[in-house]
């Protein structure tokens, strides 16, 4: 019985699979390069509150690679996997010795993630020069390393601090012309890089693909 409890389960299984498979196509696939505009909202150090916390974008770069497959003739989904290193910029103010206002210093934090955005795609017309999409979904990273940079000072994120993995949410739109495609797409992390922090990553990106398959 257990047997072929088994033997149906992986039928219907590979049955379900066919029709999937069937229902959905491989509609494109190709490569992304562009630029971020990162930073972090909420409490940069949350065991130095007198510090200033209002911090400056750090404009870093993405890379990678997507596939999509159409699900019908207006949506399809659109896995993708990227390099994405993020960000911020913070003015820590310098004084001397007897208190005396010196200037700012920036500390630069930097922060490299390889990461999965799952984005549900619809493409409202379909026979204009200039296709417009809009897009939305889920994504994962993995924290790959990073760094900060004070001065002439740069240190390491130590592994103990760090939070290997960031889940969020990405928004956006694009055109697409022949097999070149123009973004521009929002992230918010719903996680915080660092156990010391209180700050989320957001993310403005802007993206130029090329699909390997029209």
């Amino acid at each position: 019985m257990k047997k072929l409890f088994i033997l149906t389960a992986f039928f219907v299984i590979l049955s379900s699979d066919c029709q999937f498979s069937q229902a959905v196509e491989l509609n494109s696939y190709g490569l992304k390069t562009g630029m971020n505009v990162s930073n972090v909202r909420g409490t940069i150090f949350k065991y130095a509150p007198t510090l200033k916390q209002e911090s400056d974008n750090y404009n870093t770069f993405t890379f990678g690679v997507f596939t999509e497959f159409a699900l019908n003739d207006k949506f399809s989904f659109r896995p993708e996997l990227m390099y994405s290193v993020k960000g911020y910029i913070l003015e820590i103010a310098q004084t001397n010795e007897i208190g005396t206002f010196l200037g700012y210093e920036d500390w630069i934090a930097r922060y490299n993630f390889i990461e999965l955005p799952l984005m549900f795609v619809y493409s409202p017309v379909d026979n204009i020069i200039l296709k417009p999409s809009f897009f939305a979904g889920p994504y994962g990273a993995i924290f790959i390393d990073g760094w900060g940079k004070y001065g002439n000072e740069k240190q390491n994120f130590r592994t103990k601090y760090l939070n290997r993995f960031e889940y969020g949410f990405t928004a956006g739109i694009g055109l697409q012309y022949d097999q070149f495609t123009i973004e521009g797409r929002y992230s918010q992390a719903f996680t915080e890089p660092l156990d010391y922090t209180g700050a989320e990553n957001y993310v403005y990106t802007f993206l130029l693909g090329y699909s390997l398959k029209k």
